[in-house]
């Protein structure tokens, strides 16, 4: 194959798989792995952008095994000379060494600036962003992300721990996908904000809401969603799409 070909960027998130029936994760995870195949061919890095998993913790000895499906599609994608990165979102900030040394993911814990093709990208799960989650951006989420706390739950069970973690997920919203304009309005404001300050693109997700906007600074993208929608942005020649998956 020739890698010259492999030039494209993918970014998707907000699968939260493990959250809904056997029959819609069936779904879900059969048409995530035709695309992962699908996009070996041209895709240079996939952005995995946050909550993939609605749950995903790696005990000393132990992985939750309904996911190996998906992790065996991205170990492929990845022995196929593309780059994937994995970025934790609110449900999934707990990616560890299985996913970087078994499976060959690159580890993000948090947002960050990259140069992708001589462009400024700002890419965030997107968790935080509204001012009523203060307490979670400042609290909540810095003591999940402690060592001290990622310790302690190693110590139980890990099933003991998955059903902990299924009892306390929100899911119910993963059955509707319902525009909230006040909302939506808030991530484009935030979008807009990293744009003027010299951001050629900004990749949000968490929001489930799949949106593409080009504005005179540059282009906001929210992935949307996977288990509805099942959309994802491609970045090819510094443009940005939306596209979704049949």
């Amino acid at each position: 194959m020739n890698v010259n070909t492999k030039n494209k960027i993918y970014f998707l998130g907000d699968a939260h798989f493990g959250a809904q029936t056997p029959e819609i994760e069936r779904v879900k995870t059969e048409k995530f792995i035709r695309f992962v195949d699908s996009i070996k061919v041209d895709a240079n890095m996939l952005f995995l952008t946050g909550d993939i998993f609605d749950f995903w913790f790696e005990y000393f000895n132990t992985i939750p095994k309904r996911f190996f499906p998906i992790l065996k599609a991205l170990n492929e994608l990845v022995q196929s000379g593309t780059k994937v990165y994995f970025l934790g979102g609110n449900h999934d900030l707990w990616g560890g060494n299985y996913l970087r040394d078994q499976v060959g993911l690159s580890i993000i814990k948090s947002p960050f600036l990259t140069i992708l093709y001589d462009k400024k990208f700002y890419i965030s799960h997107g968790d935080g962003i509204l001012k009523r989650n203060w307490h979670y951006r400042y609290f909540t989420k810095p003591i999940l992300n402690s060592k001290i706390c990622s310790f302690a739950f190693k110590m139980i069970h890990p099933d003991l721990g998955c059903l902990l973690a299924r009892l306390v997920s929100n899911n119910s919203r993963l059955y509707t996908r319902k525009s909230n304009e006040k909302i939506e309005k808030a991530y484009t404001d935030f979008a807009l904000r990293h744009l003027k300050g010299n951001v050629d693109f900004v990749v949000l997700g968490h929001l489930h809401v799949p949106t593409l906007i080009n504005t005179e600074y540059g282009t906001y993208l929210n992935v949307g969603n996977w288990y509805y929608d099942f959309s994802y942005g491609v970045l090819e020649n510094n443009s940005m799409k939306l596209e979704f998956f049949k």
